[in-house]
């Protein structure tokens, strides 16, 4: 989803002045809106408060989401897991209110997922481990048992914060070494084509 971030919040800074709000999308990815809003209105110096900005982020939000796209190889590794029974779920952000924008295009997909944890269900989002703990319990999986996929530098802290093996996605947007310092095991370009063995997963 994040292109329509991009979207969304770029058009609130660009009707202050020049700014390109990807200067800063490795400081705004996984983070809680509340956090999120107040980076931005911070390094652009908005003339609005957190809740104007987040007032209209969610309506341009809201507006684009139905769009959403799947990234390359992320139904494939859902299927590769159901196909060896191992347990998977989401531990997301997003507001449970914004998840609805996001499932209405891909209904299918996420009803694949028995466990999905919002930036709603815990108290403090990433980079603290709230919601990957929170996943791992409901799944009823011990942390260090878990790996998670990450395309933000704050959700890898979280998730080695909550002891788990941590796989970055990497956005390009993001320099490789926010992930590495951050405590990825692994940073991939993409999940088109990913062998399961890459990331120690049985091959079967």
């Amino acid at each position: 989803t994040e292109p329509l971030y991009i979207v969304a919040e770029g058009s609130i800074v660009s009707r202050y002045g020049p700014g390109d709000i990807t200067s800063i999308t490795h400081r705004l990815l996984g983070t809680t809106a509340q956090d999120s809003a107040r980076i931005v209105i911070d390094h652009f110096q908005l003339p609005m408060t957190v809740e104007e900005y987040l007032e209209e982020r969610t309506r341009n939000l809201e507006e684009l989401m139905p769009k959403v796209k799947l990234l390359p190889g992320v139904e494939e590794l859902v299927q590769t897991l159901r196909k060896r029974n191992i347990p998977f779920s989401i531990a997301t952000s997003s507001s449970k209110e914004l998840l609805k924008s996001k499932r209405q295009s891909l209904e299918p997909f996420f009803s694949q997922f028995s466990v999905i944890v919002t930036a709603t269900d815990v108290k403090r989002g990433k980079p603290a481990p709230d919601i990957f703990l929170r996943a791992a319990e409901l799944m009823d999986i011990p942390p260090e048992h878990c790996l998670v996929f990450e395309d933000a530098p704050a959700g890898i802290r979280g998730g080695v914060a909550a002891g788990m093996e941590c796989v970055a996605l990497r956005n390009p947007h993001t320099d490789a070494e926010l992930y590495s310092e951050a405590g990825a095991a692994l940073i991939l370009e993409t999940l088109e084509g990913l062998e399961p063995s890459t990331v120690g997963l049985p091959a079967e």
